[in-house]
């Protein structure tokens, strides 16, 4: 009865975490807006404005696949919990929250991609985004793990989540310098969950692969 009660709590906390991940990483598209031609619709006119979209893109493409990493290591996290008390709640709310906060300074930077401060704004809630995840896998899964397989894990998905964060850091000093380079600073991103893959073994991967 009581595991029962249990699996029903942790689905209703799941069940909101998926619709607010599912309600942001839709809204992020919206920050790319349809052409408006005017009179002048010609293609040549129209291949203008797709080409000045084109930052646009490249911080959706970006921003979706940062959110669709956050929203898997969040996925496999309460797969592992069994158990949960008010510190993880209140860490899974304070994630959500920064989730939903995304498309905002997504679109800050679609509209403005080629201001410093657009950047280094977006860059700045990325990273925090990201901290908050291994915030939250620390308070839910590190904190109170039994055994060191979980605590492995636990280490192993903060890793990836503060990674990506030191990644979007690091481009804020870039865009002083230069808005270009600090976008493709964020490419990076792959690297660094590729080289805490590593540094963690195959005996991580084994476990998190039927999952993820």
């Amino acid at each position: 009865m009581v595991a029962n009660h249990v699996d029903h709590a942790l689905g209703r906390v799941t069940a909101l975490s998926d619709g607010i991940f599912a309600v942001a990483i839709t809204l992020l598209v919206l920050s790319i807006s349809v052409p408006d031609l005017g009179n002048s619709q010609t293609d040549a006119n129209l291949q203008a404005h797709l080409r000045e979209a084109i930052p646009s893109i490249f911080g959706f493409v970006i921003s979706f696949a940062v959110v669709g990493i956050f929203w898997l290591s969040h996925h496999r996290l309460f797969q592992v919990v069994r158990e949960y008390d008010r510190p993880t709640l209140y860490a899974n709310l304070l994630f959500l929250m920064t989730i939903c906060f995304i498309p905002f300074p997504a679109g800050v930077l679609a509209r403005y991609g080629e201001l410093t401060t657009a950047v280094i704004f977006y860059a700045a809630s990325t990273a925090f985004v990201g901290f908050t995840l291994a915030l939250l896998w620390w308070v839910a899964i590190i904190r109170s793990a039994h055994r060191k397989a979980q605590r492995r894990m636990g280490r192993y998905f903060g890793l990836r989540a503060a990674g990506t964060s030191i990644i979007f850091l690091i481009s804020i000093p870039v865009a002083l310098i230069n808005v270009d380079a600090a976008r493709f600073v964020w490419l990076a991103i792959p690297a660094v969950l590729v080289i805490v893959s590593r540094i963690y073994g195959s005996e991580v991967r084994d476990e998190i692969r039927p999952s993820i």
